[in-house]
């Protein structure tokens, strides 16, 4: 059963991933066109603005798995009873915390923003600012469900459940649009949709898997322990809130919603190309505590997780790799000429450098998971908060004097340094992680790439991809001469398995229909 909740969990997972990219493609330049260009970078400044308030989460999800598996693994019962009881506490008292901050600043926005908005773009942010608030209570509530879930391997139900949202969000948002709603569309059909999935999976919840809650009895010193073990991984979810925030409030501050639009964009396609990663790397969470949680320090539990880290790495930079290079070869076109236009010719600057800069993090984000079932996040959320701070410090002057592109230079600065120099370092010396074994595979897979980049350059050279017709020729030789490259040159039996047996099954099933019929 739990190994068909993860796989049938990473089936989803990239469906749902690709779902959203052929849907970005097609809705963005929707959104933008019925918005307008100054609309919807006010939209993106405000909701940056108001989402760092999920920092107020305080990573308390990561310590609800942690707790929950060890009293699962020794049959307690009541103490998961009593667990879930807290967190259904601390969760209520951080959406209302959540609901007056986020009041407040919907009441200073001026402070935020300075001049960079007009008085008319004032009036169209408060409104937003604090519908946007009512959402941001209302996902935190939600999360003590998912977090529930997850922590009980439901990853089907998960990623069937955000599979829907996926597909049904943005066609209700549309026909708001259509009605004349503009930006204030996009935070009602939010708000609308997690209050479903609070139902959903509180039904869920309660009357499938059971689960209760108490309020009394709590074990002494548990919320020491939780904040204890949380407080790090706190530290690290703020630095993470305010970099992925920072670039367009100061462009929304110093160089006005125009520039933030333009990051937008290119962020949008940053941030498909970062699902591909966190799709998969979540569902190993609970298997990672369970070989630290059954084998005691040693070689061989260092061994396993090596091996762990390295297979889904190595999965990972698969699909990354034909995105990242695909992005490089055919990103500038593809805005310019088919997506949008050349006034957003910048956004693929942004997107090069930030998704050149978060490539090897990305793959390694199993290792997130690890340090935290070892408890050793603590390291990374302190290199992190002095990331943000330098971070701040670079992107401000660049941000003022090449806006949406300076913007992106001070992030990728901080993010090669930061998480694929310092933390690799940390990796292998604190979470023995052997990371040179990572990096002989990963180095290795480059080989595949060599054939389509150079098929991709000579096809670009002698056709005009400014046309679709060419561009489209190209994109399809190209994805298909990857994946046969990466399949005889990089990919081993295990991997070759991976895509052999459900292909397989599926080419059985469709021939049986036909003999049937």
């Amino acid at each position: 059963m739990k190994k068909n909740q993860l796989k049938w969990g990473i089936i989803l997972s990239y469906a749902r991933t690709f779902i959203k990219i052929i849907e970005g493609l097609l809705y963005s330049p929707i959104l933008v066109n019925m918005l307008g260009q100054s609309e919807y970078g006010l939209y993106q400044t405000v909701f940056s603005t108001i989402s760092t308030l999920s920092i107020l989460s305080l990573g308390f999800n990561a310590g609800y798995v942690k707790w929950m598996s060890q009293y699962r693994q020794q049959g307690r019962q009541k103490d998961i009873d009593r667990l879930n009881g807290v967190y259904a506490i601390i969760f209520s008292l951080l959406s209302f915390i959540v609901f007056i901050s986020g009041t407040i600043l919907t009441l200073n926005l001026n402070v935020v923003y300075g001049e960079g908005l007009t008085a008319d773009e004032y009036k169209t942010a408060t409104v937003l600012a604090f519908l946007t608030t009512i959402n941001l209570s209302l996902t935190f509530i939600t999360s003590v469900f998912t977090t529930i879930l997850s922590a009980n391997e439901r990853f089907f139900y998960l990623k069937l459940m955000n599979l829907i949202r996926t597909i049904a969000s943005p066609i209700v948002t549309l026909i708001l649009l259509y009605c004349g709603l503009k930006s204030i569309a996009l935070c009602i059909v939010a708000i609308s949709f997690d209050v479903l999935t609070f139902v959903v999976h509180a039904f869920y919840v309660l009357k499938v898997l059971k689960n209760r809650f108490s309020f009394n009895g709590f074990e002494k010193g548990l919320l020491s322990n939780i904040f204890g073990f949380t407080f790090f991984v706190a530290l690290n979810l703020i630095v993470e809130q305010v970099n992925n925030s920072l670039d367009k409030v100061l462009l929304g501050r110093f160089q006005g919603t125009a520039q933030v639009a333009i990051y937008s964009i290119g962020y949008s396609l940053v941030s498909h190309y970062t699902t591909l990663s966190s799709s998969i790397a979540g569902v190993f969470t609970p298997k990672i505590h369970k070989i630290l949680s059954s084998t005691a320090e040693s070689k061989e539990q260092s061994s396993l997780i090596t091996e762990l880290f390295v297979k889904v790495s190595r999965i990972q930079f698969f699909v990354l790799g034909l995105f990242l290079t695909g992005f490089i070869l055919y990103g500038k076109q593809f805005i310019t000429c088919f997506w949008l236009n050349q006034e957003y010719s910048d956004s693929y600057y942004v997107m090069i450098l930030l998704t050149l800069s978060i490539t090897i993090p990305l793959t390694q984000n199993l290792g997130i998971e690890v340090q935290r079932a070892l408890n050793k996040h603590k390291f990374r959320s302190i290199l992190y908060f002095c990331m943000a701070i330098v971070n701040v410090l670079i992107t401000i002057p660049l941000c003022k004097e090449f806006g949406a592109i300076g913007a992106a230079i001070g992030t990728a600065i901080s993010y090669v340094v930061v998480n694929t120099i310092v933390m690799n370092i940390y990796y292998h010396r604190a979470c023995r992680i052997n990371i040179f074994h990572y990096w002989k595979n990963i180095l290795s897979i480059l080989r595949g790439f060599v054939l389509p980049v150079l098929f991709a350059i000579v096809f670009n050279t002698l056709f005009d991809t400014t046309k679709f017709i060419w561009f489209f020729i190209s994109v399809a030789l190209y994805s298909i001469i990857y994946l046969v490259s990466v399949w005889f040159v990089c990919m081993n039996n295990f991997e070759k398995e991976l895509i052999k047996k459900p292909v397989s099954k599926v080419i059985r099933r469709f021939t049986h229909g036909i003999k049937r019929y």
